[in-house]
């Protein structure tokens, strides 16, 4: 698996095959909805590797909300 530098680059160049496949065959063509998904999955990863990556903080709603508690990050998988 594909982790920092590495990871962006590849997203970069996935991203610009994407964008030149798009612009030859059009966007409704299946190489580039493949390329799309591909590149989904690379940013993806690249969201996890920020979230894993940064500390986390846990804010209190306060004394009537008993249980529900507010953070700073989302996770979305």
């Amino acid at each position: 698996m594909l982790k920092g530098k590495r990871l962006e680059e590849e997203i970069e160049r996935m991203r610009h095959e994407m964008e030149q496949a798009a612009q030859r065959l059009g966007l409704s063509h299946p190489e580039v909805h493949l390329l799309s998904k591909e590149l989904d999955g690379l940013l993806n990863a690249w969201v996890k590797e920020q979230i894993v990556s940064k500390p986390h903080r846990i804010y209190p709603l306060g004394s009537t909300s008993d249980r529900v508690r507010e953070a700073d990050v989302l996770y979305f998988w």
